[in-house]
């Protein structure tokens, strides 16, 4: 069993599916491996994305440059396809009893890609324009802006006065 099966609970399908033609297609350069530790790849999407998977006992720690993936650290199609291109060369390698969890790992990201928002026409499949992300939690909801770390708490500031 190939770590992609391991971990394709934590993916939605339509990802999967956009993965999979992503790996088809050739879409996925591995840069450099570690055989049963490290996978370091350049997927080519919209733009070109960093992706790293790194196995840990029991747990997959993954990272993308693209806006689906960051700031929350979301399961992506870059990640798939890279999990898929892993599996074909058996570069991670599981015990098939063995459970994996996967782990968004924002670490290997830069500040800027950590924070960079998530314009959903900005990571569409142009190849697929039916398969645009509308399985996103960003998608179908608009995230709440982020509050200041030291907000003012208005229960303590003064009353208004009244004006005469």
């Amino acid at each position: 069993m190939g770590i992609s099966q391991k971990v394709a609970r934590d993916f939605a399908d339509g990802v999967r599916a956009r993965g999979q033609i992503y790996f088809e297609k050739g879409k996925v350069a591995i840069t450099s491996a570690r055989p049963g530790e490290i996978v370091v790849a350049k997927v080519r999407g919209t733009e070109t994305y960093r992706v790293r998977l790194r196995l840990r006992p029991a747990q997959l720690h993954v990272s993308c440059t693209c806006p689906f993936f960051g700031p929350q650290g979301e399961p992506c199609k870059h990640i798939w396809a890279t999990l898929l291109a892993a599996d074909t060369k058996d570069l991670l390698p599981v015990a098939p009893v063995r459970p994996v969890r996967l782990i968004p790992d924002m670490r290997y990201l830069t500040p800027d890609e950590q924070q960079q928002p998530q314009p959903r026409d900005h990571d569409y499949d142009h190849d697929h324009p039916q398969n645009h992300d509308h399985d996103h939690p960003a998608a179908r909801e608009p995230l709440a802006p982020p509050r200041p770390r030291h907000a003012p708490n208005h229960a303590d500031a003064p009353a208004p006065r009244a004006q005469n």
